[in-house]
């Protein structure tokens, strides 16, 4: 096991959770004038989905708190072709929350 690294994986996971975690407004704000694709936020997902599974056999995470990374990732892993394309700050300020919106309200909250 390498407690360096592990830790900075860890540290890196919860920062991107937080990011993801945040309201709408929170986001745009963070993501600033940075051109961010849907796409690229959608595979950094899916990397820390299975960083966060080798973290959890590990014991770096319980279980239980990767929970909303795991749905988070299943959420928006879920998006078809065209909902990937485009911008991530464009795709939060049009699409509308519900059951079809890139950031389903409700899925993501800070616990890790």
């Amino acid at each position: 096991m390498n407690h360096l690294g592990d830790a900075y994986l860890r540290a890196w996971t919860l920062r991107f959770t937080a990011f993801l975690a945040a309201d709408l407004r929170e986001q745009l704000v963070r993501v600033g004038g940075r051109e961010l694709d849907t796409e690229s936020v959608v595979e950094e997902v899916g990397l820390l989905c299975r960083l966060s599974d080798g973290l959890t056999e590990r014991g770096v995470f319980a279980p239980h708190e990767v929970d909303d990374l795991q749905a988070i990732g299943r959420r928006l892993g879920e998006l078809d072709a065209d909902s990937r394309a485009g911008l991530w700050a464009d795709a939060l300020a049009t699409d509308p929350p519900g059951p079809t919106s890139v950031l389903s309200p409700g899925i993501f909250s800070s616990r890790c």
